[in-house]
């Protein structure tokens, strides 16, 4: 039985006769994530290992792999965590990715711990987090899974803010976007109703919704509202889509938008003017309705937040 204290490896071990394994730092439903040393140049690094349960799981597997392949397709960019290497953990047969070890938080803990943000910093977030997106649909990949637990928050040398996007494990490459197969990968009320297949498209199209056929670059477009829509509230998205993740579908790809303001309730008032416009246009069911690019929406913000 593994010890969830330390997960599969423990602090000494050594891992492709390189990385020496510290201390365990976090775990989730896939894999286990370790502080390493990468011995020949003393570099801390983050060790990223599937959970053997796993292995019975192709599609985990696969997705695991994908995060590496996928995201050293990306040129380094600061805003992105940078993959050094993929391997297998010969111990154990299972895969392993050695990553850029961010300091900070998530920023799903820092929506948590602090609320709402003062707009100077939730506009240089967003762009961050527009710059990181931009880069790595220009190399052809979309990440699929925008979330604040899928972003890393840390303060430099000048007390700023700083932002890095991670966990590529299940994004694709765009070779043609517009014919892609969607399926429903992602955090669900994160997730734009283009991921979740055609019965739903289906459906959709029925009741006057349209619904790409295939992810894109807005995908991740949709992702970003709703972390603009965290920060500025700072609350959960559940907060607009409502706390029953049965509705979620239903209230994403087969109902008229609400306005961000009026699902916000008290906390509307953290919203700039123009916020529901500019939230509406991040979430259309409709993917050549959204703004055209994360930088395009990023900038439509930083425009709103200047004017008060």
């Amino acid at each position: 039985m593994t010890d969830e204290s330390t997960g599969v490896l423990k602090p000494g071990e050594v891992v492709a006769d390189t990385y020496r394994i510290d201390e365990l730092i976090g775990s989730g439903g896939m894999a286990y994530v370790y502080r390493a040393t990468q011995a020949r140049i003393r570099r801390q690094v983050a060790l990223k290992i599937i959970r053997p349960r796993m292995l019975v799981d192709e599609e985990a597997v696969r997705h695991f792999v994908m995060e590496a392949r996928t995201a050293g397709r990306i040129p380094a960019h600061p805003n992105i965590v940078t993959v050094y290497e993929a391997g297998v953990v010969e111990s154990l047969g299972v895969p392993f990715l050695a990553l850029e070890l961010c300091p900070g938080e998530s920023l799903r803990a820092r929506i948590d711990d602090r609320g709402a943000m003062a707009w100077p910093e939730v506009d240089s977030l967003i762009n961050q987090l527009a710059d990181g997106l931009d880069a790595a649909h220009a190399s052809g990949v979309i990440h699929r899974d925008v979330n604040p637990a899928n972003v890393m928050v840390y303060q430099d040398h000048r007390g700023r803010s700083r932002l890095k996007l991670l966990d590529f494990g299940i994004a694709r490459f765009m070779e043609d976007a517009r014919s892609q197969t969607a399926t429903s990968i992602g955090t669900p009320s994160y997730s734009a109703p283009e991921q979740f297949g055609g019965r739903l498209r289906t459906l959709a199209a029925k009741m006057g919704f349209t619904i790409a056929r295939g992810v894109g670059p807005t995908s991740d477009v949709w992702g970003l509202g709703m972390i603009a829509f965290e920060l500025l509230t700072g609350r959960h998205i559940d907060l607009y889509w409502g706390d029953v993740p049965a509705d979620y579908l239903q209230k994403a790809a087969l109902q008229p938008r609400e306005l961000a303001s009026e699902r916000a309730g008290e906390y509307a008032r953290h919203l700039p003017p123009g916020f529901d416009d500019w939230f509406s246009k991040c979430t259309a069911h409709d993917a050549d309705a959204r703004w055209p690019t994360a930088g395009d929406a990023a900038l439509a913000l930083s425009s709103l937040l200047a004017k008060t």
